[in-house]
């Protein structure tokens, strides 16, 4: 996603802004790197290790929900080639439409509640590790 995101802000030239979308993946990418460091001498089985697969699961759940649905979690995507983030399909179709236009306006409301969807997930991801 870190990877992306600055290809989507590039390609829709100042019609969306998805800096609150970067910035909350690079305080996950360092809440990430706090996490690890803080398991890496986990190595035997017990409750430390439980807490550890437990965050695991409930972050991989976050994270898939992110970047293979753009949907809620209960509907069902087809399988196929996919954008790189679902939710956040419709920056191609954005930035090809007439400025100001009715459609822009449709598109950059589909845009942002996409981008609310993700950022949710992120902040609920971001909690699992802050705690």
């Amino acid at each position: 996603m870190t990877e992306t995101v600055p290809g989507l802000q590039e390609g829709l030239k100042g019609r969306f802004d998805f800096t609150p979308l970067a910035e909350c993946l690079g305080l996950l990418g360092a809440a990430l790197e706090n996490f690890y460091l803080g398991i890496r001498d986990i190595s035997e089985p017990g409750d430390a290790a439980e807490r550890v697969n437990e965050t695991l699961l409930q972050l991989s759940h976050r994270i898939v929900r992110v970047t293979f649905h753009d949907r809620d979690c209960f509907g069902f995507d087809l399988a196929g080639p996919m954008f790189p983030i679902p939710s956040l399909a419709k920056t191609g179709k954005l930035a090809r439409v007439t400025d100001k236009s009715y459609k822009h306006y449709v598109l950059a409301t589909e845009l942002q509640r996409g981008l609310n969807r993700v950022m949710h997930h992120l902040r609920e991801a971001l909690d699992l590790l802050q705690h």
